[in-house]
């Protein structure tokens, strides 16, 4: 009888269907290997963690620490905490970002009307400014603060004579008596307005920015990052909604300020041809009249979807996309958030809302509901599309003049059967990973797929996906080795584009490589070594079905001593009976393990010590065909006698 011979099993991984006929060539275990097709089973490469353990500690406790390059930024996110990280030097020195809401707390802040504003004797208010002129008394806003709550405050003063001081409550800032913009934080105590007290000033007040500081909500997924340029960038987690551009409010002793939208909950971030997309959104902001009416002026002009839109609300089914690159370089994004009402809830004074909804009639700003998608959950681009992700269907999205159009993907099987992701969805915004070429996603169901130009294909997977918790699972890529990670918080799965593999030694949750570096960095859990690579054959079976006798099994290596290895035979009589008998086998220098047992059906299963030192390039099985002998029989720990040859 000729060997059955499995060369090719290391190469290709686990078995991606559940389905594979009887005797295939696939795995059922590979651990702390990665499959690479003909040049043997790898060894998963160590992933160093790269920030210094003193400003961030590693684990894998959901939603983990994880690290994120943004074109010329790179960023650390761990649960409710922001972090700036120079990579200058290893491990890399993190520093904490202050996190502010993107809400202005006072109104009439340029002083563009005489309003909100209560004006102690020598105040006047005009010409956009706050003017006083020889006074001690107050400009006051009243009760817009809260007590005890970090406000950074912002403002320009011209001193021509005296001094002027802000205030928050009765806590009073720095006396200022020259020319200038100041930055500073007050805490606020002792009551809510907001003030600026004077001695004997002359001169103007103008350009006032009070936000107050915020922590950020907790019970978060993993974050999705955007990035533009140097330190200009988006990020969300499915809950917070953050932002970091030029136009930010700047502290007293650095730039380190993030702002959030306190009231705007985001599903999706994404970048597009240079051009920041939002989806999934949801939160007491999309209430807010300015929003309300932008969608409403969006419905009037749009140019497709006018009839099905009339009587539709703004909700986590659409997307809202910008103006490429921002539109401006100076501010880049103003004309977008304003769009939303941030920083301040009325842009009437700014002369935004002309400018919005101009941008809105070009094409140039927008919202946009694809069709089957559902709550959007990831936006990612590949080629010169979008790829929109959504809870219920997955498509393809084309800009174009007037906004977006839908495009469906098409997924082919192995029947050759078109159907189309309509109805894929995704668990998390995690769960997709990839470049701009190709992407790959963990569906709902646990199913592994790629979508590679103009298609899909189901790789599947699901028998080992899935029993990852799905509405964990953090998906990274790694672009060198166009490797790409599934992982939750205790196991890894890794696929080469020849396979799965699954790994123990590390749990990846997000991955990151430098231009010049060929080391894999990330936040990980990094088990101590050595961790044994485990290679466990699916049901090798002979097509007739006759009970015979395996006399050997012959491991074939390359550059390794196999000495060390322990391998077992697991084997049955009838395809009713459990996979209960084991044998295990010695394995010798030369790489050849020996068995002999009886059975009709048989797993090989091999184990390495150290996984680092395993090249496995295949396994071989020479049965024999014929009757048990009555010493097997005896020797049995099931009842043989009742076996039939079938």
């Amino acid at each position: 009888m000729d060997p059955i011979i499995l060369n090719e099993a290391p190469g290709r991984g686990l078995r991606p269907k559940r389905d594979k006929s009887r005797g295939g060539d696939w795995l059922r275990t590979m651990q702390n290997q990665l499959p690479f097709g003909d040049r043997g089973a790898l060894t998963l490469r160590q992933i160093t963690y790269p920030i210094d353990t003193g400003d961030i500690a590693n684990s894998v406790t959901h939603p983990f620490p994880q690290v994120h390059r943004s074109e010329k930024t790179f960023l650390a996110f761990q649960n409710q905490e922001v972090w700036d990280l120079d990579v200058s030097s290893y491990p890399w020195p993190a520093t904490q970002f202050t996190v502010y809401d993107a809400r202005q707390e006072i109104t009439n802040r340029f002083f563009d009307e005489d309003a909100d504003w209560a004006k102690g004797s020598g105040w006047t208010i005009t010409g956009g400014k706050a003017v006083g002129t020889s006074t001690s008394a107050a400009l006051t806003q009243s009760g817009p603060l809260v007590l005890s709550t970090v406000y950074l405050v912002e403002f320009s003063v011209v001193v021509s004579a005296g001094s002027v001081t802000p205030n928050c409550g009765t806590q009073a800032g720095t006396t200022r008596s020259s020319t200038g913009t100041y930055y500073e934080t007050i805490t606020c105590s002792g009551g809510t307005d907001f003030s600026f007290t004077t001695s004997g000033f002359t001169g103007t007040i103008d350009n006032v920015s009070v936000v107050a500081q915020v922590t950020l909500a907790s019970g978060g997924l993993g974050y999705n990052v955007c990035g533009f340029q140097d330190q200009v960038w988006f990020a969300h987690n499915q809950q917070n909604f953050l932002w970091r551009l030029p136009s930010n409010p700047k502290s007293a002793a650095d730039t380190t300020v993030v702002v959030e939208a306190q009231d705007l909950n985001v599903g999706a971030v994404g970048k597009h041809n240079n051009a920041v997309v939002i989806g999934g959104m949801s939160g007491t902001r999309l209430n807010q009249q300015i929003v309300t009416d932008l969608f409403d002026h969006w419905r009037e002009n749009q140019q497709q979807n006018q009839v099905t839109t009339q009587n539709d609300s703004l909700d986590d089914t659409y997307i809202f996309f910008s103006e490429m690159g921002g539109l401006a370089n100076d501010l880049p994004f103003q004309v977008f958030l304003a769009a939303l009402g941030y920083p301040d809830p009325d842009y009437e004074g700014e002369n935004f809302k002309g400018i919005v909804h101009g941008n809105f009639e070009e094409g140039m700003l927008g919202f946009y509901r694809p069709q089957w998608c559902g709550a959007i959950r990831h936006l990612k681009q590949l080629g010169n599309d979008l790829i929109c992700y959504g809870k219920d269907g997955i498509c393809r999205l084309v800009r174009g003049e007037n906004g977006y159009t839908e495009v469906a993907i098409e997924v082919v099987d192995e029947s050759n059967m078109v159907q189309t992701l309509n109805h894929v969805g995704v668990p998390n915004n995690t769960s997709v990973c990839g470049s701009e070429s190709m992407h790959y996603f963990v569906s709902n169901r646990g199913d592994l797929y790629v979508i590679n130009g103009n298609s899909a294909t189901r790789l599947d997977y699901s028998e080992y996906l899935e029993t990852l918790t799905l509405t964990q699972v953090v998906a990274s890529y790694d672009p060198i080795r166009s490797v790409s990670f599934f992982a939750d918080s205790s196991d890894c799965f890794a696929y080469t584009g020849y396979g799965l593999g699954q790994s123990a030694a590390v749990r990846p949750t997000s991955l990151v490589r430098l231009d010049s570096d060929d080391t894999l960095l990330g936040c990980a859990e990094v088990a101590s070594d050595p961790q044994q690579a485990v290679l466990e054959w699916t049901m090798i079976s002979r097509p007739d079905r006759k009970t015979f006798e395996v006399s050997s099994m012959d491991v074939q290596c390359q550059e390794a001593d196999a000495s060390s290895w322990t391998a077992q035979a697991q084997w049955r009589l009838r395809s009713s009976d459990e996979f209960r008998r084991q044998t295990a086998v010695d394995v010798d220098d030369r790489g050849r393990a020996f068995v002999k047992r009886t059975g009709a059906d048989f797993k090989p299963r091999l184990v390495a010590p150290n996984y680092k030192e395993v090249d496995c390039q295949g396994l071989m099985v020479n049965p024999k065909l014929g009757k048990p002998s009555m010493n097997a029989i005896m020797s049995g720990t099931d009842t043989i006698l009742s076996e039939t040859n079938k």
